[in-house]
């Protein structure tokens, strides 16, 4: 469920990232919607294992206070959805942004609601640059790093390469590089 991206967009992202037909099969795309409720609908409807919100900030439910993308919006979105999922078996991938500094936005108790908090970020490290200019072959590095896991290890960070068909990894040696 995305307010950003329209069901044909997800469609040409699916396609674009190679996504398998087979597969692209199982996608029910629910694009253009920023009601929680437009959402639970859909999800009571289709019964999917996994569920995918991008992002939690566009989201608002008219049954909790405050404008779209507030603290209270957020956390009540986010409750909701966790909740729905733990009694129908469904995993959640919950999209949010950061803040000018960096920071997870919205609230932080909507954070304690969730397993795991896995940032995307841009890569640089000390080798990136060439006289001040960032290198070519450095441009389209991201890492992954995970900032909380209750299920596991926190702090793993792993290096991939942005192309038009998606992420892929780097690897050095046969196996994936981790920072």
């Amino acid at each position: 469920a995305t307010s950003e991206e329209s069901t044909k967009d997800i469609g040409k992202i699916a396609r674009r990232i190679e996504i398998p037909e087979t597969y692209r099969k199982l996608i029910t795309p629910l694009g253009n919607v920023n009601d929680y409720w437009e959402v639970i609908a859909a999800l009571e409807e289709k019964k999917p294992h996994l569920a995918i919100i991008d992002s939690i900030q566009t989201m608002s439910r008219e049954d909790a206070g405050g404008a779209e993308g507030s603290a209270e919006q957020v956390k009540a979105c986010v409750d909701g959805f966790t909740g729905w999922g733990k009694r129908k078996g469904t995993i959640f991938l919950i999209i949010n942004q950061v803040n000018a500094e960096g920071n997870i936005a919205g609230p932080r108790k909507a954070a304690h609601a969730v397993d795991t908090i896995v940032e995307l970020y841009k890569y640089f490290d000390e080798d990136s640059y060439d006289d001040g200019e960032l290198r070519e072959d450095k441009k389209h590095i991201r890492g992954i790093r995970s900032h909380k896991n209750r299920n596991g290890e926190e702090g793993i960070e792993a290096l991939f390469e942005m192309t038009k068909n998606g992420l892929k990894s780097v690897r050095k040696k046969g196996k994936l590089t981790l920072v």
